[in-house]
């Protein structure tokens, strides 16, 4: 009764029932699942008893694969809580290399009609990255197994999880460091740019341009012409204060301010042309200088006596009537006009010195 119950609950795990070690073919994109390994097919009732006891199992994905492919191996067995389980690593060598293991433990709980050691139960596993490198159906070994149960009460044993068989196509991965290699050929020659002097023809360059530059200079030189005498410097327009005055004097006679009782706007027109005439012509009144300077300046010898009372008379009424607001009638006014007129056609006399 005891092994028929062992039996049905092995195949509800999806294991292989004791003392038969199937070989399962991997196919394209499925995970390989292998029952119980051959090492424990001989017989004997303690060898199928520590079967039925520790259920395992070995996966290799993906399947099938490349060679030199990563893969992904692993191993998990089942055994009782807090039983110490250690796996042992295949050594490297041949056409398998393995990496670093990863080992991991999960609790599993079962009902009543699953329980295996009717208490609680531990699903311990590894992985191990893989490579092979060996074309066809391969045997990938399983992994050794030791449990220790003397925490309570136990043994130690040791089983091997089961072998996989996996079908290992004959192509070049990313995975293989020569894959990039090229096939031996002979020797290649150098590229232009190597077999190129380029000394000497920098220096080629460099003298192709010095006779351009030499060419190009003898050209100009050729070419330009004599330098020519510089030209007379254009003379100045002659100045003729006279003439300015008297058009002054014709533009103010035009405006009519007299005639519209413009008395001392026309007396400060008045003023200013006869000022700017005796700038021009004496070169000694300044612009800024009142009319008793400018007299000063003026009766130091360069005006005709005549002349200057003529002008001390003009100043102090052209002033009274800018100034003192002094009444002045159109008469007067003319002949103010016609004084500065007769001064400026005659020109200022100069006093002569004995």
């Amino acid at each position: 009764m005891s092994t028929l119950l062992a039996l049905a609950i092995s195949t509800l795990l999806g294991l292989f029932p004791p003392g038969h070690a199937d070989k399962v073919e991997a196919g394209r994109h499925d995970t390989v699942r292998v029952g119980m390994p051959d090492s424990l097919r001989r017989g004997s009732r303690a060898s199928v008893a520590l079967v039925r006891r520790f259920p395992a199992r070995t996966m290799v994905a993906p399947a099938p694969a490349k060679l030199g492919q990563q893969l992904v191996f692993r191993a998990a067995v089942i055994v009782p809580a807090e039983a110490k389980v250690q796996f042992e690593v295949p050594e490297p060598g041949g056409d398998f290399t393995w990496g670093k293991p990863v080992a991991s433990k999960r609790r599993l709980v079962y009902g009543a009609h699953l329980d295996l050691y009717g208490e609680w139960a531990d699903s311990v596993s590894v992985e191990i990255p893989l490579q092979v490198f060996a074309t066809g159906q391969v045997v990938v070994p399983g992994v050794g197994v030791s449990i220790d149960q003397t925490k309570r009460g136990g043994q130690k044993l040791r089983l091997r999880t089961p072998a996989v068989r996996l079908l290992v196509l004959p192509t070049v991965t990313a995975a293989d460091s020569a894959q990039g290699l090229k096939p031996v050929r002979g020797p290649l020659g150098a590229p232009w740019w190597e077999q190129v002097p380029w000394t000497l023809v920098f220096l080629g360059v460099l003298a192709l341009a010095a006779l351009a530059f030499a060419f190009r200079w003898w050209r100009s030189r050729a070419r330009r012409p004599a330098s020519a005498a510089p030209a007379a410097a254009a003379r100045a327009p002659v100045h003729d204060p006279s003439a300015e005055a008297l058009a002054e004097l014709a533009k103010l006679r035009a405006r009519r301010l007299p005639e519209a009782g413009l008395f001392g706007e026309h007396s400060v027109a008045l003023t200013r042309i006869l000022r700017r005439y005796l700038e021009a012509t004496l070169g000694s009144p300044r612009p800024g200088d009142t009319s008793t300077e400018l007299l000063a300046r003026l009766g130091g010898g360069q005006l005709d006596p005549s002349d200057l009372v003529r002008l001390e008379l003009l100043l102090s009424l052209w002033d009274r009537v800018k100034f003192a607001r002094a009444p002045l009638d159109r008469s007067e006014a003319e002949r103010c006009e016609s004084a500065v007129e007769a001064l400026v056609r005659r020109g200022p006399g100069r006093k002569e010195v004995a």
